[in-house]
């Protein structure tokens, strides 16, 4: 650590700077942490990776915190669980271009049944390089299941930088037939986007 980075730490008191670690998210948390010793201590305490755990599974925290373990283990481990559940999901349509109703809401279902949070969507969904019907799965749960508002949705699906495009019928690439959105029969998607605009516009 250089002179100057010492003369900030210094500066700060540790109570103000634990109020910066706290309002951050977990990527960023763990990136501070790497700094110096001193952010290191506290990006590892345990008041902060509570409230990063209690943010983003509000519905699955532990009425006991297990014995011999911090919360930042607790958070690794709930973590660990909702990538395999997510994992299942993405490895049983990675192969496929069409899907039918019943294996679309029971996938959606599964991950109701596990509450998969909006930032598990975010972090094991949207990503470019999967299939659009996987990015789909993960839109419809957010906007259907958690009631996530389609400006958040848009918000995250930019931050993981989908192209947006053009969204028409005839270039699709995947065909889906899906019910909960409130529509019926065959149609064809190429974007997450198509999807986001069609329920912004319900």
């Amino acid at each position: 650590m250089n002179q100057s980075q010492e003369v900030i730490q210094n500066s700060i008191p540790r109570d103000i700077a634990l109020k910066i670690v706290s309002s951050l998210q977990v990527r960023d948390v763990c990136s501070l942490g790497s700094c110096s010793r001193f952010w290191r201590e506290l990006c590892g305490s345990d008041s902060v990776w509570e409230s990063l755990y209690r943010d983003r599974w509000p519905t699955r925290v532990p009425q006991i915190k297990p014995a011999l373990m911090g919360w930042r283990e607790c958070y690794i481990d709930k973590h660990k669980e909702m990538d395999r559940i997510a994992t299942d999901v993405v490895q049983q349509f990675s192969c496929t271009e069409s899907i039918d109703v019943g294996q679309y809401l029971s996938a959606i279902k599964g991950m109701c049944f596990m509450e998969l949070g909006f930032g598990d969507v975010q972090m094991f969904f949207f990503k470019p390089k999967f299939s659009v019907l996987i990015n789909l799965i993960g839109l419809h749960y957010c906007i259907s299941w958690l009631g996530v508002p389609t400006a958040y949705v848009g918000e995250a699906l930019d931050s993981c930088k989908f192209p947006k495009g053009r969204c028409v019928f005839s270039g699709g690439r995947l065909a889906g037939m899906i019910s909960s959105f409130g529509w019926t029969g065959i149609f064809f998607v190429h974007s997450p986007w198509q999807i986001l605009h069609w329920a912004m516009k319900r």
